[in-house]
């Protein structure tokens, strides 16, 4: 069965578990506030587009689930800028929905019209336009999954008017929840003892591969109590393994040596001193070179007897 596009929209918006819808008719979009009367939505009738942006973020931050803002077109979408700003900023989940003059008057300056996916791009987490009857329901859920996955956000959906008011085939999608990040639950990296550990029990405290690396090393760890990391941190550096006979290994293993210290023996101190004081090592020989005005004597050499 063939219904209108504004129809299709309102069903994939119960889909998705939307209650209330925040905005202002106007000529481009009337036809989804008719779909509104007997759906079972709750229509909100704002007095400013602006407050319907952030009504519906409000909501969207109360509940976890994207509120929804429905403008008309040209200045009820640009309107809508500063809430979504700010609920992108805020982490604020909200869904914007926003008229559009048909798709055959997009470039003939007609009455309000505008660019208003580009106009959202840089304050939304997803901006787009419903170019077919068909994708009315994909783009509907994208932009749920936009502003409801990872840090929320805003997203925006822009509605030509002749989709909304043409006929379109009833598809509605099933909504799919995005998983939720943030921390894990506490049982996610512990577990309990073994009930055959000597003194403990199966019901004994939790516990984890730090606690374990801490028993192992007699209490000393690497990393602090409170660490996140205290489960993963090794305790000890990795050892090197390096093959001796490579030309690499050879040069890192010279390099990794300490470098030699020369040992200086008493004797060796004494000898050193004892040629200072004969005047060797001054450069010369006399009495202005030697202290004490001592000559140095010359040294015996042994001859072989014949």
């Amino acid at each position: 069965m063939n219904t209108c596009g504004a129809e299709v929209l309102v069903g994939n918006l119960k889909a998705q578990g939307v209650k209330h819808v925040f905005g202002i008719p106007g000529a481009k979009i009337d036809r989804v506030f008719d779909a509104l009367l007997d759906s079972g939505i709750e229509t909100v009738v704002c007095r400013h587009e602006q407050n319907a942006s952030f009504i519906a973020a409000g909501l969207g931050k109360l509940t976890g689930k994207a509120g929804v803002c429905l403008v008309t077109s040209g200045p009820g979408c640009t309107n809508l800028v500063t809430g979504f700003a700010t609920a992108n900023s805020e982490g604020m989940p909200v869904v914007g929905l926003g008229g559009a003059v048909p798709r055959a008057q997009r470039l003939k300056q007609a009455h309000q019209s505008l660019d208003t996916v580009t106009l959202f791009k840089p304050v939304t987490k997803y901006s787009a336009e419903v170019d077919a009857p068909e994708a009315i329901g994909e783009v509907l859920a994208a932009a749920f999954r936009a502003a409801e996955s990872g840090r929320p956000g805003a997203a925006f959906i822009s509605l030509p008017m002749d989709i909304m008011t043409g006929a379109a085939s009833n598809l509605v999608l099933a909504p799919v929840r995005p998983q939720e990040l943030g921390a894990g639950p506490p049982e996610a990296n512990c577990r309990r003892r073994p009930a055959d550990q000597p003194g403990e029990g199966a019901g004994a405290a939790p516990w984890n591969a730090g606690e374990r690396t801490r028993e192992r090393d007699g209490g000393q760890s690497a990393v602090g109590e409170s660490s996140p990391f205290r489960a993963c941190a090794p305790t000890r550096a990795p050892a090197l393994f390096l093959d001796p006979r490579s030309i690499s290994a050879r040069s890192t293993l010279s390099n990794m040596r300490r470098p030699s210290v020369r040992r200086v023996s008493p004797s060796n101190r004494q000898m050193s001193s004892r040629n200072i004081e004969k005047g060797h090592g001054y450069g010369g020989t006399g009495t202005d070179r030697c202290p004490g005005g001592l000559q140095p004597q010359p040294r015996a050499r042994r001859t072989n007897a014949s």
